[in-house]
């Protein structure tokens, strides 16, 4: 058992299981004068092994809260990234562990960010890679899939992002200290999206992801 998870009862029955055997009865133990002083005791521990307990929390990004989790957020990325007015600790996590988690400069990447923060059917292509356009070519059409448009070879270095802003908003459920050391499931920290996100946000999102010298055009959906 670990021993910051403890009851104030379980400490006091520890107490007591350490005292020399035969010198207290049981029931001096339990509503004696040694019982009280042992009782003051463990409510004494227990105090102190909640406020171990909060602040084990605030070691981990899944589990950190409040202003704790606003200075994780500083220590990574400086004002980057900063919480919105009224956006609950889920959310501001839900962004924050998308920014330090993210990959970076593809094509591919851009659309992982957007979606970890909760942006809808986001969308980058390229007008000169045939995998993004399609072509005629005498009677057929072909290339590009369902989402194609038209190529180009005067747009070089510059991509087209479509995207639309989050409808969910964020739960305020917080992990509890058993929740983060006996549960093997990490579903649990799993935050929806900020519905605070505004276009500024995602242009910030594509501006964070792209390569240096990529010129980005965006379009919210």
């Amino acid at each position: 058992m670990n021993p910051l998870a403890l009851t104030t009862e379980q400490i006091r029955a520890y107490l007591v299981s350490k005292l020399p055997k035969g010198w207290f009865s049981s029931v001096a133990t339990a509503t004696g004068i040694i019982g009280a002083i042992l009782a003051g005791y463990a409510w004494s521990f227990g105090y102190v092994m909640g406020i171990a307990q909060f602040v084990a929390l605030q070691v981990y990004l899944q589990t950190t809260s409040g202003g704790f989790l606003d200075l994780w957020a500083y220590d990574f990325l400086g004002t980057f990234v900063l919480r919105k007015e009224g956006e609950s600790d889920l959310s501001f996590r839900n962004r924050v562990s998308a920014y330090i988690f993210a990959p970076t400069v593809t094509k591919g990447a851009i659309v992982t960010l957007l979606t970890r923060l909760g942006f809808t059917t986001p969308v980058v292509r390229e007008a000169f890679s045939p995998n993004d356009t399609a072509a005629f070519s005498g009677t057929f059409y072909f290339g590009g899939g369902g989402n194609a448009r038209f190529g180009s070879q005067s747009y070089p270095g510059q991509i087209f992002v479509e995207a639309g802003l989050p409808l969910v908003s964020g739960s305020e459920s917080i992990p509890t200290f058993n929740d983060v050391y006996f549960n093997s499931d990490p579903a649990y920290m799993t935050a929806p999206p900020s519905t605070l996100l505004t276009l500024g946000d995602l242009y910030d999102a594509i501006n964070f992801i792209r390569a240096a010298g990529i010129l980005a055009w965006v379009k919210q959906i």
